[in-house]
């Protein structure tokens, strides 16, 4: 027999029956080095600690920490320190048992055979009842005291997978602040919730076959499964946890659920009473299965859903209506109530987004915020999506709709998608009054990659005081001849800079809405086989500011690289320093206070134009050639201070060219090869102002 003995240096107990004890236990893989949390308990440089989680089970058994690399426990590290059966305490904080035991086969060898410690219970230890169990109306009657309070077989949960174990695991939630559910299945009726209390902490490795209901402040759920019960409906919203807040007045706050897998079910977050706020939500899951249900919807009637944190998930459900829906339906009352219901401070940052949304329906948003959200940053996520409509949208809603966007960041993320409309949706509030309220937007430093043949933007832009699109990386590979990298309407100040567009094109666009495009400044943007006009302004009927600048636009056609639709009204435009393989730029019905259109590199072919017709505004030359003996030739007005030169370069008779308007005479005639004619439109009207050919 070998015998007990205490090392005084080191605290161990070398002996195979029992070990001395560990301040805790581990229940998930570990990286053996450091200083960490474990369980809950910090772990500093001399703790011991029982291991008990590792991927690697050979990695099991008790270990030193150190602030390195830890060290196996020298009465856990020779071939005569265990055997099957060995025992090993663990102090009795919440979460834990109070005995472990080695289970396997003999000879057990540290490093070489798998260890695994199963939870065991001293006969000879109890925990007496409760004062928070009798005031629940328990007697120790009701109670195996085997156990500590806080573990639900205390109150008869058997863990099998099997029995109903939801009438023993409320009981212990009832009288309970700190509950562990590890070591098996937790079975309950299909469709029961247990109810959770405020300020309740449930963690572990198991998992819930059912749902958990949250009323309360202060609920923090961590490290276990939860998975829909047999039995459901699979078309009805299966959460797999419901926090409702409605009735408790006052403020609620950190709700918070990390490591929790949700397999085949959902979160939702509700809110009906105008007095309740809900603070602190932080979730940090996997989510899996497949849900024909939103993954995480919030539901806020009236109050504020405030400090919304979504960080280091991954989402790899199927099947879905969309990951994230946020709905508000209590701003409707007046633009006054609206300070008073918003998605405030909301973080979405390094999650997975890798599900795929349910076919064959209409309208459906991988994250959509139809509720009015202030200070909205999403950053360094990754999706990987199919099927949707849309992968984010903000959506203001009617034209009277009181629901509003304001400060919001995306940036840094990476997306691919065959999303069938739009990749950033992102609607501003329409119809309101701009006037002492900041509604910025910034999208900045993604990499958006669209493949659907039907899909019409990348990102869009709608109904914002100012919005910056800075340095996207834009790759459009499918076939659709509208599709817009960047769409922009209704933004007041709009600043484009940087990144590289493929397949794509940009679109400003006014068609009276509240409030006008006032400044435009589109800077360094490189836009590569563009299908139409790599700048389209199309319908500006507001005035405004606009410059463009130091831009690359290679179409690998004849396409223009800057395009005015019709009836747009610039106050001011300032076209400098572009390159591009197209004609220059194309005026249609443009009306300008002032334009500059300089020191561009356009790859403009001079216009032939061959016996009688239209001189053309887009080509700064135009050859005229009367082969066919006299022609009569017409031009339209032109922009302010636009230039055009005429040269005879074959003659077969004579050319008369007639102007709209022409300010110093009628008709300019073109009678021998080289006649020229030098126009300057200005004073709303074509001058002649050199050349050759005859003014009359």
């Amino acid at each position: 027999m070998v015998s007990a003995f205490t090392d005084r240096f080191d605290g161990a107990q070398f002996s195979q029956a029992i070990k001395s004890p560990c301040v805790v236990i581990s229940t998930s893989n570990l990286t053996l080095s450091g200083e960490q949390t474990v369980n809950s308990v910090a772990v500093v440089e001399g703790d011991r600690a029982l291991v008990n989680g590792q991927t690697d089970q050979t990695e099991n058994g008790i270990w030193v920490v150190e602030t390195g690399a830890w060290v196996r426990a020298p009465d856990f590290d020779g071939a005569r320190d265990i055997v099957d059966g060995t025992l090993v305490t663990v102090k009795k904080t919440t979460g834990m048992n109070f005995f472990y035991q080695l289970d396997g086969t003999n000879p057990i060898l540290i490093g070489t055979s798998n260890i695994v410690f199963l939870a065991a219970n001293d006969p000879n230890v109890s925990w007496p009842i409760t004062q928070a169990e009798i005031d629940d109306g328990l007697t120790t009657s009701n109670i195996t005291d085997s156990y500590e309070p806080g573990n639900p077989r205390r109150n008869g949960a058997v863990f099998d997978g099997v029995t109903d174990d939801s009438t023993a695991l409320q009981a212990c939630l009832n009288s309970n602040s700190q509950v562990d559910i590890s070591g098996g299945t937790l079975d309950m009726e299909a469709g029961t919730f247990v109810t959770v209390p405020a300020n309740t902490t449930i963690t572990g490795d198991s998992t819930v076959i059912g749902g958990f209901t949250l009323t309360g402040d202060g609920i923090t759920i961590k490290d276990i499964t939860i998975k829909q019960a047999t039995g459901l409906d699979s078309t009805a919203l299966v959460a797999g946890i419901e926090a409702l807040f409605n009735g408790a007045g006052g403020a609620v706050s950190h709700l918070h659920i990390e490591g929790v897998t949700f397999d085949t079910c959902s979160l939702n977050v509700t809110n009906d009473d105008a007095t309740v706020d809900i603070n602190f939500v932080f979730l940090r899951n996997r989510w899996i299965g497949d849900v024909a249900a939103d993954v995480i919807a919030t539901s806020v009637t009236f109050g504020n859903l405030n400090d919304f944190v979504l960080r280091g998930n991954r989402f790899e459900q199927t099947n879905l209506l969309g990951v994230i829906k946020q709905t508000s339906t209590g701003y409707a009352a007046s633009p006054a109530t609206v300070d008073d219901n918003y998605n405030r401070r909301e973080i979405i940052d390094g999650n997975f987004f890798l599900g795929s949304i349910a076919a064959n329906v209409a309208t459906t948003e991988v994250i959509d915020f139809y509720s009015s959200a202030t200070e909205l940053v999403f950053t360094n996520n990754i999706l990987n999506t199919t099927g949707a409509d849309t992968v984010i949208l903000t959506k203001a809603g009617g034209v009277t709709d009181t629901i509003q966007h304001r400060d919001i960041l995306i940036a840094n993320n990476i997306v691919n998608t065959d999303c069938e409309s739009t990749v950033f949706s992102l609607q501003g509030a329409r119809g309101q009054s701009f006037e002492g309220t900041a509604q910025n937007i910034v999208v900045s430093d993604n990499i958006i990659n669209a493949s659907f043949n039907t899909i019409t933007r990348a990102i869009s832009v709608r109904d914002y005081n100012r919005a910056v699109i800075s340095d996207n990386d834009i790759n459009y590979t499918g076939t659709s001849t509208a599709f817009f990298a960047i769409a922009i309407r209704g933004v007041e100040h709009t600043t484009i800079t940087g990144g590289d567009i493929i397949n794509s094109i940009i679109v400003l666009s006014e068609t009276g809405s509240d409030p006008h495009i006032q400044s435009v400044n589109i800077n360094g943007v490189s836009i590569i086989d563009h299908q139409d006009s790599a700048i389209l302004i199309s319908g500006i009927d507001g005035g405004g500011y606009l410059n463009i600048n130091g831009c690359t636009m290679i179409s690998g056609g004849a396409e223009a690289p800057i395009e005015f639709d019709t009836n747009s009204d610039i106050t001011l435009a300032h076209i400098s320093g572009n390159v591009s393989d197209g004609l220059g730029v194309v005026y249609i019905s443009t009306t300008f206070g002032d334009l500059s259109d300089t020191n561009n590199s356009w790859d403009q072919l001079p216009q032939a134009l061959v016996g009688a017709g239209a001189v053309n505004i887009t080509s700064k030359i135009t050859h005229v050639d009367t082969t066919g003996g006299a022609a009569a030739l017409t031009l339209i007005d032109g922009y302010d201070r636009q230039e055009k030169f005429l040269v005879m370069k074959t003659d077969g008779g004579v050319g008369t060219l007639t102007p709209d308007s022409l300010g110093n005479g009628s008709t300019i005639v073109f009678d021998d090869v080289g006649d020229s004619a030098h126009l300057i439109f200005t004073n709303a009207a074509w001058h002649m102002i050199g050349g050759t050919a005859t003014l009359a």
